[in-house]
């Protein structure tokens, strides 16, 4: 764990990452319901703990990654760090998993449909795809994967990425949310 005391922050910003060697490729749809899955169980630290305003997961495929964190009060964020890590530990331990995949998934699905019908997302998948050397092809297709994923696929990404050895996880923020 990398920590660091920034004594003019109010909030402590947490962030877990773990590494991907790619986000484009087989696993692609699978990565994406696996971070919306994570998206809805780290939502506790905000919707159960009041923690938070907001914590996340997400894919992010500038720098290969999954991506968990958020702002999280000082004076608690001990206990959102445990809400976050036991987020993580649900998926691996696979509670409510199949309710989750599909809540996950149409989420998932609604915002690639979404972003079909808005000009300003449509330019941005154009610009993601270019970016990952992939065609507009490739998103449709993706579409189609994330529609026709099943739970045992997001199961096998989940024993694969979500290792705690392959974890980084950095504090950044006042004294007393970092050293608790």
């Amino acid at each position: 764990m990398l920590t660091q005391v920034d004594a003019e922050r109010v909030q402590t910003s947490v962030e877990i990452d773990y590494g991907l060697a790619e986000v484009y490729g087989d696993d692609h749809a699978a990565l994406l319901v696996m971070a919306e899955m994570l998206n809805f169980g780290v939502g506790k630290v905000r919707m159960e703990l009041g923690a938070s305003y907001g914590t996340y997961a997400a894919v992010d495929a500038d720098r290969p990654r999954v991506l968990i964190g958020g702002e999280i009060d000082s004076a608690r964020a001990d206990e959102g760090l445990v809400a976050i890590y036991a987020a993580i530990e649900e998926l691996r331990a696979r509670e409510d998993f199949e309710r989750r995949f599909a809540f996950a998934r149409r989420s998932v699905l609604q915002r690639m449909i979404n972003a079909q019908g808005d000009p300003k997302e449509f330019a941005n998948t154009l610009a993601q795809a270019i970016n990952a050397g992939q065609s507009y092809a490739y998103f449709r297709d993706l579409a189609a994967k994330v529609a026709a994923l099943e739970p045992k696929q997001v199961h096998a990404v989940v024993d694969r990425v979500l290792k705690p050895e392959r974890s980084v996880t950095m504090l950044q923020g006042p004294k007393a949310g970092v050293e608790k």
